[in-house]
C-alpha cells in the first residue's frame, strides 16, 4: 500500500488498549486459576499467585506495546525503503525483541516472585511470547492499513473541498464579467440617444470582452489585436481629444499572423508601424 508523505501514526491510546487486552487474553488461563484459588479460600497461596500473575501481565503489556509501536509507527517513520525490505527488517527486529524480552523475563522474574524459573515454565513462556509476537505482527499490519485508509479518505475529502472551492472561485470569476456586461448593456440602453456616450460604452465593452477571451489563448491574430487597439485608441482619444493621435500602417498580408496577446502584437510591428 502506498504510504503518503504526510505520515499519520497510530494513536498511542489505541495501542495501549490493544496491549492491555492481549496481555489479559494470553494471561487468561492463569487468571482463571487465580480466581479459583480465591473462590476456594486459599488466600495465602493465591497471594503468591497474584504477584506472579501481575508480574507476567505487566511483562506482556510492555512487550505488546513495544511490538505494536515498532510495527505500526517506528518502522514507517524511520525507514523509507521498499516494502519487502521493510517487512524483512520488521521480522528480524521482532525476533530480536522477543529474545531480549525472554532473557529479561527469566532474569528479573526470580526477583519478583522469589522463585527460579524452571524449564517447564521457561518453555511455556517461550511459547506464549512467540504466539503473542505473531499475533501482534498481524494486528499491527491491520492497524497500519486502517490508519492509512482513514488518512487517504481524509485526504480525498480535503481534495474534494479544495476542488469545490476552486470551482466556486471560477464561477465567481465567470459571474463578475457577466454582471459587468449586463450593466454596460443597461447603461447603453439608458444613453441610447447620446451617440458618443453609446459608442464609448460599446468600445469599453469590446475591450473588456477581448481581454477576458484572449486570456484563455496563447496566440491571437494581428486583426484581432488591431480591433482591440482601435477600441483602446477611441477611449484615449475621447479622453484627450486633439492631444492624442494614432496612425497604423500594416500590410493586409500580415493581418492573419498570430502573436501573443499583448495589446499590440510583435507580429504587427514587423509588418508596419503604429
Amino acid at each position: 500500500m502506498h504510504i503518503s508523505t504526510m505520515f499519520k501514526p497510530v494513536k498511542n491510546g489505541q495501542i495501549l488498549k490493544i496491549s492491555l487486552l492481549l496481555a489479559l487474553l494470553i494471561s487468561l488461563p492463569r487468571s482463571i486459576f487465580l480466581y479459583n484459588m480465591f473462590s476456594d479460600g486459599d488466600i495465602e497461596l493465591s497471594r503468591d499467585l497474584f504477584i506472579d500473575f501481575l508480574g507476567r501481565y505487566l511483562f506482556f503489556v510492555v512487550f505488546s506495546w513495544i511490538m505494536l509501536q515498532l510495527n505500526t509507527n517506528a518502522v514507517y517513520l524511520y525507514f523509507k525503503g521498499p516494502s519487502t525490505l521493510r517487512v524483512i527488517m520488521l521480522m528480524l527486529a521482532d525476533i530480536i525483541i522477543l529474545i531480549v524480552f525472554l532473557n529479561l523475563f527469566n532474569y528479573l522474574f526470580p526477583f519478583i516472585t522469589g522463585e527460579e524459573v524452571d524449564e517447564r515454565s521457561r518453555g511455556f513462556n517461550n511459547f506464549n511470547y512467540t504466539v503473542l509476537m505473531v499475533v501482534l505482527f498481524f494486528i499491527a499490519r491491520v492497524l497500519r492499513l486502517q490508519t492509512d485508509q482513514q488518512e487517504s479518505k481524509l485526504e480525498n475529502e480535503r481534495l474534494k473541498q479544495q476542488n469545490l472551492q476552486n470551482e466556486l472561485a471560477a464561477l465567481k470569476n465567470q459571474i463578475d464579467p457577466h454582471f459587468l456586461f449586463n450593466s454596460l448593456n443597461s447603461l447603453t440602453s439608458l444613453i441610447r440617444d447620446n451617440k458618443p456616450a453609446t459608442q464609448f460604452v460599446n468600445k469599453l465593452s469590446h475591450m473588456y470582452r477581448y481581454i477576458l477571451q484572449s486570456g484563455d489563448s496563447n496566440l491571437v491574430t494581428v486583426r484581432e489585436e488591431l480591433k482591440y487597439l482601435e477600441s483602446y485608441a477611441y477611449l484615449i482619444e475621447t479622453r484627450y481629444r486633439d492631444r492624442f493621435k494614432l496612425n497604423i500602417e500594416i500590410d493586409e498580408s500580415c493581418l492573419g499572423r498570430k502573436g501573443t496577446p499583448v495589446g499590440f502584437t510583435v507580429a504587427s510591428r514587423k509588418c508596419g508601424k503604429a
